[in-house]
């Protein structure tokens, strides 16, 4: 069941869901106050400075079993979609996953993007590496959109997803 599991360092509830995580690390730390004068650390400008949310997900609180079936897929229907961060969920009792592995997407035209190596958060009840999060920075067009996993045994699915593997894109909708 997916639910109070840790993803990233703030608490997010996942609306429409019913689910909420603990969201942690450096992309979450708090931005220092900057008064005028001061200079702001070399960087990329952020794109906003609102929070990313899920643009894309198919995750629910029902029960699951490890082993995605079925493609998972999203579709941007128009405009463009910045993603930030790509998670797939693998909940395997009781000593969780050992080590994560990658995660990335293939267009339907044929394009690949990734795979994007993950680093792990745990899951509901202290499971291992339940969160594989990749970090990324890419834009996409309208188009339909399949997650790839590089363990399918292990990925979550139930029968809400049609035995797809659970996923979260998140990001920021461009136009």
């Amino acid at each position: 069941m997916v639910g109070s599991g840790t993803r990233h360092g703030r608490f997010v509830a996942l609306a429409g869901l019913g689910l909420a995580v603990v969201l942690s690390g450096s992309a979450c730390n708090k931005e220092e106050p900057v008064q005028m004068g001061q200079n702001r650390p070399a960087g990329p400008t952020p794109v906003s400075t609102a929070a990313p949310v899920d643009l894309y997900s198919n995750g629910n609180t029902l029960g699951i079993q490890p082993g995605a079936t079925a493609p998972s897929t999203f579709t941007v229907e128009a405009g463009s979609v910045r993603l930030v961060t790509l998670t797939t969920y693998h909940y395997v009792a009781p000593k969780g996953v050992q080590t994560t592995g990658k995660v990335g997407l293939k267009g339907s035209d044929g394009k690949v993007y990734g795979p994007w190596d993950t680093t792990g958060s745990d899951g509901q009840g202290g499971i291992k590496n339940a969160f594989w999060v990749a970090t990324i920075d890419l834009v996409l067009t309208a188009g339909t959109y399949t997650v790839t996993d590089t363990d399918p045994a292990t990925w979550s699915s139930n029968a809400r997803t049609g035995g797809a593997g659970m996923f979260w894109a998140s990001g920021y909708k461009l136009g």
